[in-house]
């Protein structure tokens, strides 16, 4: 967003233009959402901060949607999972699905060097710069799983906790992006808003209660191993003639 204007406030027209284009040609907006675009670019030097209002205001909650939902796809491959080599790939595919997403979501059609930069940078802020050191998982697992998730068959403390881990690292990445892209004061500095995002990952899990839509698959998860292992041992006594009865 600081590319929409100069450093001394004046609106840059050239990249409002190309905002509004872009919002026009690559997202799903209403018609009476549309409307108002060509009329900021005629209101002079409040342009900027028109299009910075309209942008926030209708991506903002898109955004929070797309990280929910990686959140909770992220806690459950791993939850789920034994295989550690499985566990980074799920978890590296998610979170690069996510930065783009996000900035699909928003308008934006970089190019595949661009994306692999924004891609590198976010995954170093929340990785390789003590993000995972400064995580309080007595903190974090409540919020993740809810109260009643450790007493769920099958879903074991260990699985459990690296889930939460996974699904708080996913919700980081995702405020990050977000972070670059909303950005309206200048190119923002990764190391404070690595610290910034802890907090901000916090207050995220708070308002969404993830951990709902997690206890709802991981019982669906549940059951669908039961009726598996139900199904299994009906097999084994029909092919051996013997009744589970005798």
């Amino acid at each position: 967003m600081y590319m929409l204007r100069y450093r001394d406030g004046r609106a840059r027209f050239y990249w409002c233009r190309k905002l509004t284009d872009n919002l026009k040609k690559n997202t799903e907006l209403t018609n009476e959402e549309t409307a108002p675009l060509e009329d900021f670019l005629k209101q002079g030097n409040q342009a900027d901060d028109l299009l910075i209002d309209f942008f926030t205001e209708k991506f903002s909650p898109v955004i929070d949607s797309e990280i929910k939902s990686a959140a909770k796809t992220a806690f459950v491959t791993t939850a789920i999972s034994q295989t550690a080599f499985y566990d980074m790939f799920s978890m590296l595919s998610v979170n690069l699905h996510l930065i783009r997403t996000i900035v699909e979501s928003c308008g934006y059609r970089p190019s595949g060097a661009s994306l692999l930069g924004l891609y590198v940078r976010i995954l170093k802020a929340t990785f390789l710069a003590g993000g995972l050191e400064e995580m309080d998982l007595e903190e974090l697992l409540p919020l993740v799983t809810g109260n009643a998730a450790m007493k769920l068959p099958g879903l074991v403390f260990a699985s459990a906790a690296q889930g939460t881990v996974n699904a708080f690292m996913t919700i980081r990445v995702g405020i990050l992006t977000k972070k670059y892209l909303f950005s309206a004061d200048g190119p923002i500095e990764m190391p404070q808003a690595r610290k910034d995002s802890y907090k901000e990952a916090i207050d995220f899990l708070k308002k969404c209660e993830l951990h709902k839509d997690v206890i709802a698959i991981a019982k669906k998860t549940v059951q669908g191993a039961k009726e598996a292992a139900a199904a299994s041992v009906k097999k084994v006594f029909k092919s051996t003639k013997i009744s589970p009865l005798t």
